[in-house]
């Protein structure tokens, strides 16, 4: 009795292809919508995390700075003691420390501008701090950088230009010619560690 031919293109047969439900297609679609979507959320929230964390360390050491007098070595400890104890994580240098009580002293309320921080890269904001002093202007780049998706290097060459939409505001309002970005998904990269959730990897700052 001789052997049935084997299937596939080694078998000299035709594959049968697969009959798939009518509605397949639009439920694949959905599915990767709402996975996209988890993703999209879970990276927000990671950076939310971070960020809250970076302005409480600041806002810390800025408090204890102000009632006990130490100075920057105390800070050089602090972040040789924090990266023993987490070798793993990165942006516990002495410099990003410094970062973290810059941005606590520069939004003691949480906001760059208008934008609640935790929207925002952590080295968008540091960009946003230390290359803008002007309240009315760092509110605008920042709402631009998350309306525009701009990543850091876009941010850090676009506070060089003047913005010709942004008036100053001398008892008018500033024109806002970005309204459709209010529409745009905002993907801008957040820094931190690797974290691994749904899939999603972030490089740390």
């Amino acid at each position: 009795m001789s052997n049935p031919p084997a299937n596939g293109k080694n078998g000299g047969m035709n594959e049968i292809p697969l009959a798939l439900p009518s509605d397949y297609g639009d439920w694949l679609t959905s599915l990767k919508q709402r996975i996209q979507g988890a993703r999209q959320r879970a990276l927000l929230a990671v950076n939310g995390e971070q960020i809250r964390l970076y302005h409480d360390i600041g806002r810390d050491i800025l408090d204890r700075q102000i009632k006990q007098g130490w100075g920057a070595k105390v800070i050089d400890r602090l972040s040789s003691d924090l990266r023993a104890a987490f070798p793993d994580m990165k942006g516990l240098s002495a410099s990003n420390l410094k970062y973290m009580r810059f941005c606590a002293q520069e939004s003691p309320d949480f906001l760059i501008g208008q934008q609640s921080a935790d929207q925002l890269p952590w080295f968008h904001i540091v960009t946003l701090i230390t290359k803008l002093s002007d309240p009315a202007l760092r509110d605008w780049y920042a709402r631009e950088a998350l309306q525009q998706s701009w990543p850091r290097d876009t941010l850090s060459a676009k506070k060089n230009t003047f913005p010709l939409a942004f008036v100053p505001d001398r008892g008018h309002k500033s024109r806002d010619r970005t309204r459709q970005g209010y529409a745009r998904k905002r993907t801008l990269k957040p820094a931190g560690r690797f974290f691994y959730i749904l899939g999603v990897e972030r490089e740390a700052a």
